[in-house]
């Protein structure tokens, strides 16, 4: 029983923990973190738990990770993804510190900013300076009524994706920020199912439910014995590139949807699990023979039947 695990795991460390206590590492910014680095760190423990009572780490599937993979205090959830200096320092309180009001005033490194001009991995923050309580999150996504976040939600719950209305960020007295700068990423191109690159064959649905989708919405098709394909093109420079998908996740995904990347004068087909890995950017291959030019990937949907397969976006870097 999970429970029973973590109570014996906490026993064990209780006295380690104590000593590490004593020490802050506190992060200083670093001005060449990159977007997808943040994306890799806040995606780290989704939806498993977590101690925010001297900050040991995370929990996955029963085992206790390292303090250095993880393991942060709800306040310090956001400046931690973010590489910015750190409100509260890894492994210095003993409780719940939960105190957002250093964030709501603005911290180094950031800018304040609008509902209508939010980037990718922009935070919120509300406050109660009259109980001491407040809330922050990451900003995944956003569209023109609510924000998707992954927010530190407590032990029980760890990091976990939110859907939350701007109107009730509002009303909370919320604010908005993002990073000054962040590094440059590797050169890539990115096609979302939006994008004048992309087109679809035969009738492909339009969905926007999924929180975990890129940008506003994506395109989604039952699997049939049939050549419909979804194809995203874009113009890349020739030599080594790797490809990479995005879908939003769901148990009626396909866990074989196949995706056929060309390059050069082969194609390869790899098939995926979209029942898990959404919201983020997963890699399909990477190939060394792509030749200048406009490159395609397509999306089929002959595969295993019963179920959908979903075309949102792909990344050529």
């Amino acid at each position: 029983m999970k429970t029973w695990k973590i109570h014996q795991r906490m026993v064990a460390l209780a006295a380690a923990s104590l000593v590490v206590l004593t020490a802050s590492q506190a992060g200083a910014y670093d001005g060449n973190y990159k977007r997808s680095q943040c994306d890799t760190y806040s995606f780290h423990g989704l939806d498993e738990r977590y101690v925010f009572g001297g900050d040991i780490g995370w929990i996955d599937n029963d085992v206790w990770d390292a303090s250095s993979t993880g393991g942060i205090d709800c306040s310090d959830y956001v400046p931690r993804c973010m590489a910015l200096p750190s409100l509260v320092g890894e492994h210095t309180h003993t409780g719940h510190p939960y105190s957002t009001g250093p964030m709501y005033n603005g911290i180094a490194n950031t800018v304040r900013l609008t509902s209508t001009t939010l980037n990718v991995w922009s935070f919120f923050v509300w406050h109660d300076f009259s109980t001491g309580d407040g809330h922050c999150g990451l900003i995944r996504t956003w569209d023109s009524s609510s924000i998707y976040t992954r927010e530190a939600r407590g032990s029980a719950y760890g990091v976990v994706s939110v859907t939350r209305s701007k109107q009730s960020v509002a009303d909370m007295g919320g604010r908005y920020y993002g990073r000054t700068g962040w590094g440059a990423e590797a050169s890539s191109v990115i096609v979302d199912n939006t994008s004048a690159g992309f087109s679809v064959a035969g009738t492909w649905a339009t969905g926007s439910s999924s929180t975990d989708k890129y940008g506003t919405d994506y395109r989604y098709h039952s699997t049939a014995p049939t050549s419909e394909p979804a194809t995203w093109s874009a113009s890349i420079t020739g030599g080594t590139h790797s490809v990479y998908a995005w879908w939003p996740e769901g148990s009626n995904r396909s866990t074989t949807t196949p995706y056929l990347v060309t390059h050069g004068s082969t194609t390869t087909t790899v098939n995926v699990n979209q029942t898990i890995n959404g919201g983020q950017w997963n890699l399909l291959g990477t190939w060394t023979d792509f030749v200048a030019g406009v490159n395609v990937v397509k999306q089929s949907c002959w595969t295993g039947t019963g179920a959908i397969v979903v075309a949102d976006a792909v990344k050529w870097q």
